[in-house]
């Protein structure tokens, strides 16, 4: 049975049910009568890259081997991108006649039996669109793969203007490929819409903000944009919208870097760090976002200097220290996530030793070169782990929560 699948990349639960319920998503509102929606959970951590990751393959972290963004070189000690060559386990499309449009964690693009445009973070096209016989058409399309985002730090207006230019270009693409071929799957994301939750989530239920019409108008626009796909449904295909993570406004940032050199588990081998990598080998633990912290141990890392026996000893002193730590009363950490009960599979040695959960509105970043343990910077929303949502478009009695690795399992 022929099945299409549209990404709403870092859509809540919240906000979708909300704005579908008061009529500013329409078509979105009546593919949630005619079939279902269930509140999601994501991965921990819920960053794009490792919740994307889980969402293709159906795998736990520790089975497809994509913990965050970042990772460190287990033989170099430098700071690598893990590209989608990486992922340890086939997405769910391998075996049948796929396109797979703009989805993050997909670069390069590889795809043996239909087509990919990848998505973020793809640096430039020429590697983002498999076959290569497609990317003159991509090109002539003039194709944006994402948003540039450093317009929000000049003017919000230019940043809104971009959006729609992307979408713009995403719907020409769209276009382009859906009849192209007899699909088996048809899988299309957004991501402008966790972009715009980045920097204006503050304003998205507050009616005085200046920004809360431009913000209900784009997702307007999103729903006009999944109605025109909507439209295109032959009547035996499967329909699933879905999110691969929760947003909320974001408070303020929390710094674990910075906590960590202050409690001793850290130091830099210069007076002026810009990265995790500029860390003095005499470290016992360090953190990579989104709160990942890795012990520094010898038989993981070339200037480890954790022996095995001590491993589990500083996981718990971690960890016991940081649940102590009160900001306004309110410890920022809500949940100190263990990688030996979270990650599971083949490389989940490569994974973790802990992963700070951050309390709602508290994100955890991992950045080095701050003076204090907290701030804020341009960014306004922040991903949550709890309440990412999935539509189906029949009745199919998903249990709620759902798990977004658990997707797969409604296609193969």
């Amino acid at each position: 049975m022929p099945t299409t699948l549209i990404g709403l990349d870092g859509v809540p639960y919240g906000l979708i049910t909300s704005y579908a319920e008061k009529g500013y998503l329409p078509n979105i509102a009546s593919l949630i009568a005619r079939g279902e929606i269930v509140q999601m959970e994501s991965t921990i951590p819920d960053v794009s890259s490792t919740a994307w990751s889980s969402v293709i393959t159906g795998a736990n972290p520790g089975e497809h081997g994509v913990f965050g963004f970042f990772d460190i070189d287990r033989q170099t000690g430098r700071l690598c991108f893990p590209q989608f060559s990486d992922i340890h386990v086939s997405p769910f499309w391998e075996g049948k006649k796929a396109a797979a449009i703009n989805i993050p964690q997909t670069y390069p693009a590889r795809i043996e039996n239909g087509l990919m445009v990848s998505g973020f973070v793809s640096p430039t096209v020429e590697k983002a669109v498999s076959p290569a016989g497609w990317l003159e058409k991509v090109r002539e399309l003039d194709y944006r793969i994402d948003v540039d985002s450093s317009l929000a730090q000049e003017s919000m207006e230019k940043f809104l203007d971009d959006l729609y230019a992307v979408l713009d270009s995403r719907m020409r693409l769209f276009r382009e490929t859906r009849d192209a071929e007899k699909w088996d799957i048809y899988y299309f994301v957004f991501t402008g819409t966790d972009r715009i939750n980045h920097f204006l989530f503050d304003a998205w239920d507050d009616e005085s903000s200046e920004y809360h019409k431009p913000f209900v108008d784009y997702y307007r626009k999103v729903d006009e944009c999944v109605g025109e796909i909507l439209s295109t449904l032959k009547p035996e295909e499967k329909i699933y919208i879905h999110s691969d993570h929760g947003f909320c406004p974001l408070e303020k940032e929390f710094y674990v870097n910075r906590w960590l050199v202050e409690k001793g588990y850290l130091e830099f081998a210069t007076d002026s760090p810009a990265l995790i990598t500029d860390m003095s080998p005499s470290s016992k633990a360090f953190s990579l976002d989104p709160g990942r912290i890795y012990i520094n141990a010898k038989d993981r890392f070339p200037n480890g200097s954790v022996g095995t026996g001590d491993r589990e000893k500083i996981k718990a002193e971690i960890t016991e220290k940081i649940m102590r730590l009160e900001s306004d009363s309110v410890c920022p950490v809500a949940r100190v996530a263990d990688g030996c009960e979270v990650f599971w599979g083949p490389v989940s040695s490569r994974g973790p030793d802990l992963v700070f959960l951050g309390r709602r509105g508290i994100d955890i970043k991992s950045l080095v070169a701050v003076d204090g343990l907290f701030g804020k910077r341009i960014f306004r929303g922040m991903h949550t782990q709890d309440d990412a949502f999935l539509i189906a478009g029949q009745k199919e009695n998903l249990p709620s929560p759902f798990h977004v690795s658990r997707i797969a399992s409604l296609v193969v």
